[in-house]
């Protein structure tokens, strides 16, 4: 028994330095025992889990505005989420690095449920992939397919959100589609 909790110990702390991205939106708890949600870890962002019993810590790196207290971004260049927090939400948020133009790197630790984080990838491109699979297969059949860099990151969710119900897409994957779009333009915007 002492081997399986070391063993399941050791573990947590490996698992606790890798990146691990998920394909859908989680569920996000400020404590462990917490019953309600109190935000989203959206598709394709990189977080790292230190698992628990029952919900395990999660924690999470982007850029943070005291404007929008209740958002960390994936970058602060656009508009693209990386987790949201109902507004009354308060995170605990830890500085890393002030970026001089109103945004400053930061981390919070959340939780979610260990159920929500049972198909997980270690490989983004992965998730990618399965977006533009779904994007290509699906949003060139009424009209020609848009190209990526047509929109901006910041003009994608209402673009898509637009025509998502004319697809075969998911509706689980929408988000996956709606961030792999968001991405992508800013790659093309960054040029």
């Amino acid at each position: 028994m002492k081997k399986f909790v070391l063993t399941c110990i050791i573990a947590s702390f490996c698992l606790a330095g890798e990146n691990f991205y998920s394909s859908q939106v989680i569920d996000l708890y400020l404590n462990k025992n917490d019953t309600k949600a109190s935000g989203k870890l959206l598709p394709t962002n990189a977080f790292k889990i230190q698992k628990e019993k029952n919900m395990s810590k999660i924690e999470l790196e982007g850029f943070y505005n005291e404007k929008t207290p209740n958002i960390l971004y994936f970058t602060d260049k656009s508009r693209i989420l990386l987790s949201a927090f109902s507004k009354q939400t308060k995170l605990n948020i830890k500085k890393i690095k002030d970026l001089k133009n109103g945004y400053f790197l930061a981390k919070t630790t959340v939780y979610a449920k260990n159920e929500d984080l049972k198909n997980l990838e270690k490989d983004n491109n992965k998730l990618f992939k399965k977006a533009n699979e779904l994007f290509t297969e699906n949003c060139g059949i009424c009209h020609p397919l848009h190209k990526i860099s047509e929109f901006s990151a910041n003009a994608w969710p209402a673009q898509f959100r637009a025509m998502q119900t004319r697809t075969a897409i998911d509706k689980k994957d929408y988000q996956l589609v709606i961030m792999y779009l968001q991405k992508q333009a800013l790659k093309g915007e960054e040029k």
